[in-house]
């Protein structure tokens, strides 16, 4: 039984995800946005931002599946290269997005960083029932959703806080070298063992799979539907960069600003997710835990919808980071 969860595989993963996953929410949570506010004007960004995200979002669902294959397929033997190589792609479509200004052209390197990003952090993901014991898992999982909001704060601190006044253009710059930093470190750690440590019980679910039997493996698709519905329920936040815009009638700087202070809201998502992590391993539940996340989740999209007031907004943010935490 493993007794310690930290060594350079666990580090390796935290960094991994955290600088892969951080890109994709700035960007759907502000950056794009604004990028596409420069192009059309404020009333046309919003339309052209469903846009975008609708064909990169359909788009994804059926690229997802081909990510996991290719992972399965290449680990552990390429582990470098599943790292490097789409982060490297990513960085490209940061850049596609950067110079360009066709809908239709940013729409499709959207598609690229999401797919090349979605990859990277797949990967560490996929590492983690390898490297982490059972009786880890929980506080592994806690530790996931602790570092990977701390990396968001971070980012959003730095590049929506101090570089509020900065250009959409030298954002996106600050953001792609960002992860490839992030990236290029991870690599570093994972160097520093030989191989990847896989558990000695071989796998029950066979490689090459697009989907797990639902007989077999019914836990898979309950987790699938969770994670779908909460997805769906809280898709509309990621124009919360124009909502504050629109109601509340700031500039973008104002609004990078706010997006900077709700930024430490994740303090709150990091001690939830820490405690609760280590509450359902100790409490081997994790329903009520759902129950709790999903309805706190409810209350602060309730507040974000009727409220005027911008500090009853940041509130609002504050309870849903809590509450994604728990879940």
């Amino acid at each position: 039984m493993q007794k310690s969860l930290i060594n350079f595989n666990v580090v390796a993963i935290l960094i991994g995800i955290g600088s892969s996953v951080t890109p994709v929410v700035l960007l759907t949570f502000g950056i794009l946005q604004f990028k596409l506010v420069n192009i059309f004007g404020i009333k046309e960004a919003t339309s052209a931002y469903a846009l975008t995200a609708g064909i990169a979002g359909v788009t994804i669902v059926f690229l997802a599946p081909l990510s996991g294959m290719l992972i399965d397929k290449l680990s552990p033997r390429h582990n470098i290269s599943l790292v490097l190589t789409p982060s490297l792609i990513g960085y490209a479509g940061v850049l596609g997005i950067n110079y360009s200004e066709n809908i239709y052209i940013i729409a499709a390197f959207w598609v690229l960083v999401k797919f090349s990003y979605g990859m990277v952090s797949g990967y560490f993901m996929s590492l983690i029932p390898k490297n982490i014991s059972d009786n880890l898992f929980g506080r592994m999982s806690g530790l996931t959703g602790a570092i990977t909001p701390l990396f968001i704060m971070i980012f959003s601190i730095i590049i929506l806080g101090l570089y509020s006044g900065s250009s959409v253009e030298k954002k996106l710059l600050l953001l792609s070298n960002g992860q490839l930093v992030g990236a290029i470190v991870s690599c570093f750690f994972l160097l520093k063992i030989k191989t990847i440590t896989e558990k000695i019980e071989a796998s029950p679910v066979k490689k090459g799979y697009l989907y797990p039997s639902y007989r077999k493996y019914p836990e898979f698709t309950y987790a699938l539907l969770t994670k779908l519905f909460i997805s769906i329920i809280t898709s509309g936040l990621s124009m919360t960069s124009l909502y504050y815009a629109t109601r509340f009638n700031l500039s973008e700087k104002s609004v990078n600003e706010v997006n900077s202070i709700c930024a430490l809201g994740i303090i709150g998502m990091i001690l939830s997710s820490i405690y609760f992590g280590a509450l359902s391993d100790k409490l081997k539940k994790q329903k009520i835990f759902i129950l709790i996340s999903s309805s706190t989740i409810a209350i602060s999209l309730f507040i974000l919808s009727s409220t005027n007031n911008i500090s009853m907004a940041i509130f609002a943010s504050f309870l849903f980071q809590f509450s994604i935490g728990i879940w």
